[in-house]
């Protein structure tokens, strides 16, 4: 997609980055040895953040931290409570 592309100015596409973007998060905890814990924060910057956004609310991405850097806004993500974040925080 080139930054012309029409369909960025609609949600799909953040929709569908955030299924993957969730995916790969999620697949994290593979790598990691058990019982060591671990701290991620995810952050995203203009159309990303609206990704990371659709990942935590709609997608069940499981990370500790969401950062919205120059956000345009969220799409699924209404308030802090929709990213799903036991004890983490938005920024």
């Amino acid at each position: 997609e080139s930054f012309t592309d029409p369909n960025i100015a609609n949600t799909g596409l953040a929709r569908t980055g955030g299924d993957a973007l969730a995916w790969d998060v999620n697949s994290f905890s593979v790598t990691h040895e058990p019982g060591v814990p671990q701290h991620v924060t995810v952050a995203g910057h203009s159309y990303g953040s609206t990704t990371v956004a659709d990942a935590f609310a709609n997608c069940g991405m499981r990370a500790d931290d969401a950062i919205l850097l120059g956000s345009p806004g969220t799409d699924v993500a209404r308030s802090a409570a929709d990213f799903h974040l036991d004890g983490g925080r938005v920024y």
